[in-house]
């Protein structure tokens, strides 16, 4: 098996050293540790390392929003990031940098090696909370898109979608509203614009999804 070339990147002294030991000791491994964003970068030029296990607070000394123009050796190498405490807080930002795992601090030995390993592969690897937070911020930001899609329809056209989806027709809901029929011709058009909907059909299925039948 080929030997992985890892830095770990941490800008404490006692967690870096130790996890340098750690994982020195174990078959397989080259490590080097790096205590700042300027050693990583030296670092890698100088070794071209596989794989690198850094604390997400390196890069924002860094000022790593954009890791590939900002170290080009990134490119080269796979990137793990350690978390401290609460993984949304780094989570997306290392997730649009290219890291390719996130994992807390506090993980065991045998978590991180398997960590390190599935990374190095180029593959993905996220811990049990890391996995729990993503899916929680995924399923939040789909709960927001569809609240800003349903915030988007006026109160008038929500009731005019309402009817249309109970198979009234544009006279019968003027009639009901008071308005005219224009009024309502002008409003279902409106509809399917916002909604990016092909016909009437599509409102139905829509107003059924978000609700808006009851």
């Amino acid at each position: 098996m080929k030997e992985i070339k890892l830095i770990i990147a941490d800008d404490y002294s006692l967690f870096r050293e130790g996890l340098c030991s750690i994982i020195g000791s174990e078959p397989g491994f080259h490590v080097e540790g790096a205590s700042s964003w300027k050693e990583l970068e030296e670092l890698s030029l100088q070794i071209s390392p596989d794989t690198v296990v850094a604390n997400w607070r390196l890069f924002e000394q860094g000022n790593a929003a954009n890791i590939g123009d900002t170290c080009p050796p990134y490119q080269k190498y796979h990137l793990l990031v350690v978390c401290e405490e609460n993984p949304e807080k780094c989570l997306i930002d290392a997730i649009k940098a290219g890291a390719r795992g996130v994992i807390l601090k506090n993980a065991s030995k045998n978590d991180l090696l398997t960590a390190i390993r599935a990374v190095a592969s180029g593959a993905y690897y996220f811990c049990k909370e890391t996995s729990a937070a993503l899916f929680s911020l995924l399923l939040r930001s789909t709960v927001e898109e569809v609240q800003d899609e349903e915030s988007s329809l006026s109160k008038r056209e929500k009731v005019i979608l309402k009817y249309i989806s109970n198979g009234f027709t544009n006279a019968e809901i003027a009639e009901k509203l008071f308005i005219s029929a224009h009024t309502v011709a002008t409003h279902r058009r409106n509809l399917l614009q916002k909604i990016n909907a092909k016909n009437t059909a599509a409102l139905v299925r829509y107003a059924s999804k978000h609700g808006l039948l009851n």
